[in-house]
């Protein structure tokens, strides 16, 4: 028994259609019993049993009269017949125990496909296998959708362009690329335009329907949770959504669990819940056809509908949720309050909407106040509420998240406020908040978001003792002095004070923090101390108290056994101060050497900051390699000549050793290294062995400002030249980023600007020479402007563009397939030189991305990250990478060896720019080339102009 399982018009019948037609010859008796749902609610299951006994048995309708017949001649007379069933859009369980209840009901070798939009009804039933069916690919949608609408497995060059548009509005299911290619086939291009902007407005009813099927057979509370879904929490976490609407009375981890099976959502990586586009607009239909007037709907989402309930202040009671959706308003949610506006409306409306649960709305104008909000919201998120206090007259008892981040709120509540279910407080950059409330009335509140509460300077002591808070942001809160004397959270697990610079004392902790995993002190720069008894905290995994003012820190912090992450950037002090390491100065006649002695004692660290930290020259830094669990390892901006022998780190991955200025050379770097930041160092002479150990398939290494290193040499080629010696063979990408002008001039094609062209040689070309790969090439420079605020983004990245680097984009093309390659580059290192970037595909690497070097015509194109600004390319370059084994005679040991030839001091001895090149080429030339031709010249000729 096998099952076919998906959300409506992904092919479930189709493809059961499909292998009827070709295995129904090998069986004594096949059926294929269609509409299993339709028929059975018109006609009842006896219907089907008739078809059933008919098809297989070959015995006529009249010889059962009811259901029961019908079971008893089925489970006995087929017991012994090889026969095939196809049991089509099954959605009750009894309809499966009608018709093949078990296997013992069939003879061997019996096949029974069941096709379902339940996945539940399925495993209930003991099905052996069952098939979760999945979108189609890009690929896969297109050519399905120019079926339908050419008659070809191509677009018409006059309409090239349009497919694109249906195929991201069908997302992958066939069904909606069936019905439109259908649509629009025969159509004029100002038809298939007009077509297209309907389609969001006005979807196809043929579509809606089918999809509808699943939500009609839903529960009263099931379709409820659906909508919530539909309007409020595609792409939340589902443990976040299981909170909210268990405030609501919803029971959601069942209703969403019968969700998930009936395949109307479905949850991804990370616990996110997610829905098809179309099923979220099946959804929105549904609620649209509740009233034609926006009112009298159960849910409203569209800002126009919103702004005529408010600005008539006609709500009413049916009302259940509201959300605006605009995205404009949403991105803008990291401005100045004062710069929000939506509009002036009246808020008197809300008193009529008694039944509201969800609000969520963006910085409305308040010019008659606000008298009334609804006592059942479970979910109140008003970012720029521009009032200092809530209603007096507002009931919270039933708010399980209360979102007034942005706002004008001056004090959340008064006194004691028993909140009971609400879980979730955020009140992040709300800059006339002064205090906190006190907690005591809240005993299940689980986050507390106060970022950026400029004004915040007073701490309630109760929230320092609470019992079931697991995170707690006070980051940025620059007016914040101090806080309660003492920490008892028995649920904390997060801890954030980074950006607290007035902090000057942290709480003595007490002894139920046993569940703190998380810990941030970064950027308290007035903060001094951390107590002795961090280091009882057992379960501490990250622990940062970079840029503080910390002199003497805790020896028990170097007993966590669970820490994995620690950060002592810039925890240097000045000359005349007593730092971390004139401290122990007083203790060892090595400070750092007992500092890192002390770290080693850390088995679980994988990630370690000690940047800027005035680390010098000595055996100190043996300490490091200790480390045997680091991934991360962060050195930059110390003053040390040389690093020991790092390459025992063999889990390392990531080495930054940004603006070690002083360092002349490297040691040979770990064998899974994948990237290292090494620019600003300009006393870098020496990094030849550096990847003699590296067998990374990945390694990305940036040398921006490496004055020494590129000042007279080309230290590129020796590096390709180490990396290739021990990865010839193997799935491995290489890229170097330098300073530099001009592609190297062992490079064979070169093309000035952004892009070119080649096509690739036959294999056999490179007789005695193996081909592993290709190495791409490329000049860029980092437009300055990038230095300030982008104005050629779109609305809410400024901020992000700011916080991340640039990013250089590589697009390879080979026939018909393609794949991209993205670099990120720190704008401050290339703004201000022309750079040159290196990567290297090896042909195992090329093959895994489906990109395999039997492609005959590649296209490489350089350029900023698609939407992003701040890339120029001037020219770029591309070199096939080939390998000659020779034998040399070793005076030393008077022996012959063997070593390996690559061809980076010479350009390509083969033409690849134009096939024409290669059709002109001499038939003797070609011979020469290759030595002894196992083949005639004219058959590898011919083979060669083929290919």
């Amino acid at each position: 028994m096998i099952g076919i399982c998906g959300m409506g018009g992904l092919g479930k019948t189709t493809i059961a259609k499909v292998l009827y037609d070709l295995i129904s010859l090998e069986f004594e008796g096949s059926s294929f019993l269609a509409n299993v749902r339709e028929i059975s609610e018109k006609c009842g299951l006896i219907t089907l049993q008739k078809q059933l006994i008919f098809e297989l048995l070959k015995l006529p309708e009249s010889s059962i009269s009811n259901v029961h017949d019908g079971i008893n001649m089925i489970g006995s007379r087929l017991q012994r017949r090889k026969v095939l069933l196809i049991i089509d859009d099954v959605v009750k369980i009894e309809q499966l125990e009608k018709l093949a209840r078990s296997h013992g009901w069939f003879g061997p070798g019996s096949k029974i496909i069941i096709t379902s939009r339940d996945k539940h009804l399925l495993v209930a039933h003991g099905i052996d296998e069952v098939y979760d069916l999945e979108v189609l690919s890009n690929d896969e949608a297109l050519r399905l959708f120019c079926i339908k609408a050419f008659k070809a497995h191509h677009p018409t060059k006059e309409y090239e362009q349009l497919p694109e548009r249906v195929i991201e509005y069908a997302a992958g299911l066939p069904l909606a690329l069936k019905v439109l290619g259908s649509f629009l086939y025969g159509r004029t291009v100002e038809e298939w335009e007009s077509a297209l902007q309907r389609l969001r407005r006005d979807p196809p009813n043929d579509i809606i329907q089918i999809l509808q099927i699943s939500f009609d057979g839903l529960t009263k509370i099931e379709k409820k949770i659906f909508l919530d879904i539909v309007c409020f929490f595609k792409g939340k976490d589902r443990d976040y959504v299981v909170k909210i609407l268990d405030g609501c009375d919803f029971d959601p981890v069942i209703g969403i669990g019968v969700l998930i099976e009936k395949s109307l959502i479905s949850i991804l990586y990370h616990n996110i819940i997610w829905m098809h586009d179309l099923l979220q607009e099946m959804g929105i239909q549904i609620i649209k056809r509740e009233a034609e007037e926006p009112e009298k709907r159960s849910r409203l989402w569209e800002e126009v509908d919103i702004r005529h309930v408010l600005s008539e202040n006609i709500g009413t009671e049916v009302i259940e949720a509201i959300y605006v959706r605009s995205e404009a308003l949403e991105e803008r949610e990291h401005m100045d309050p004062s710069d929000l506006e939506y509009t002036d409306l009246k808020a008197r409306a809300f008193s009529k909407m008694t039944k509201l649960r969800l609000l969520k709305i963006h910085s409305m104008k308040l010019p008659e106040g606000l008298q009334f909000l609804p006592n059942e919201l479970r979910l109140l998120k008003w970012r720029g509420y521009p009032l200092k206090t809530l209603p007096s007259n507002f009931n919270l008892r039933k708010i399980v998240e209360l979102d007034m981040c942005w706002s004008s709120i001056e004090e959340i509540w008064i006194g004691i406020k028993h909140l009971n279910s609400l879980k979730f407080l955020r009140l992040s950059h709300s800059w006339n908040l002064v205090r906190t409330p006190n907690f005591t009335g809240v005993p299940n509140l689980e986050k507390l978001d106060l970022e950026g509460c400029k004004k915040l300077g007073e701490i309630h002591p109760s929230l320092l003792v609470h019992k079931k808070l697991i995170k707690l942001n006070l980051k940025h809160c620059t007016s914040l002095k101090s806080l309660p004397s003492f920490i008892n959270m028995g649920s904390l697990r997060k801890l954030v004070l980074s950006g607290c610079s007035k902090l000057r004392k942290f709480p003595d902790i007490g002894g139920d923090m046993k569940c703190l995993k998380t810990l941030d002190l970064s950027g308290c720069s007035s903060l001094q101390n951390v107590p002795e008894k961090l280091g009882e905290v057992e379960s501490l995994e990250e622990l940062d108290m970079s840029r503080t003012e910390i002199r003497q820190p805790p020896l028990s912090i170097f007993l966590l056994k669970n820490l994995k992450a620690l950060s002592l950037s810039g925890c240097k002090g000045t000359p005349a101060s007593t730092s971390w390491f004139s401290w122990m100065a007083r203790k060892s006649l090595d400070p750092m050497g007992l500092v890192l002695a002390s770290l080693s004692s850390l088995s679980s660290l994988t990630r370690l900051d000690l940047s800027d930290c005035n680390l010098e020259e000595g055996a100190s830094l043996i300490g490091i390699c200790n480390l045997l669990s680091l991934e991360t390892l962060n050195l930059s901006k110390n003053n040390f000549v040389s690093l020991p022998e790092i390459k025992c780190l063999s889990k390392l991955q990531s080495l930054n050793l940004h603006d070690c200025k002083r360092l002349e050379s490297l040691p040979e770097l770990p064998s899974n290294l994948r990237e290292t930041q090494l620019n600003g160092c300009v006393s870098l002479e020496r990094i030849s062995d550096a990847l003699k150990s590296c067998t990374s398939t990945c390694l990305n290494i940036h040398f921006a400002k490496c004055i020494k290193l590129f000042g007279n040499n080309d230290s590129v080629t020796p590096m390709l030249k180490g990396y290739l010696e021990v990865a010839p063979n193997r799935r491995s990408f290489l890229s170097i980023v330098v300073p530099g002008s001009k592609i190297p001039n062992w490079f064979s094609h070169q093309n000035e600007g952004s892009s070119l062209e080649m096509i690739r040689p036959m294999d056999s070309y490179y007789k005695k020479k193996s081909l592993v790969g290709f190495v791409a090439s490329c000049v860029f420079h980092v437009d300055e402007r990038m230095l300030g605020v982008p104005t050629t983004v779109g609305p809410g990245l400024e901020h992000v563009l700011l916080c991340f680097p640039v990013f250089l984009w590589l697009s390879v093309k080979a026939d018909e397939r393609e794949t991209n390659f993205c670099q990120s580059l720190d704008r401050f290192d290339y703004v201000l030189s022309d750079n040159l970037l290196l990567a290297y595909f090896s042909n195992q690497h090329l093959y895994e991305i489906d990109l395999s070097l039997p492609c005959n015509h590649v296209e490489l194109s350089f350029g900023s990250f698609p939407g992003w600004p701040g890339i120029e390319v001037k020219r770029c370059g591309v070199h096939p990478i080939y390998v000659n084994e020779v034998e040399e005679f070793d005076n030393t040991t008077e022996e012959w060896r063997k070593s390996r030839v690559w061809n980076l001091n010479e350009p390509d001895q083969i033409s690849i720019g134009s096939i024409m090149d290669v059709a002109t080429t001499s038939e003797q030339s070609l011979t020469d080339y290759d030595g002894e031709a196992e083949a005639s010249d004219e058959e590898r000729f011919n083979e060669f102009v083929s290919k």
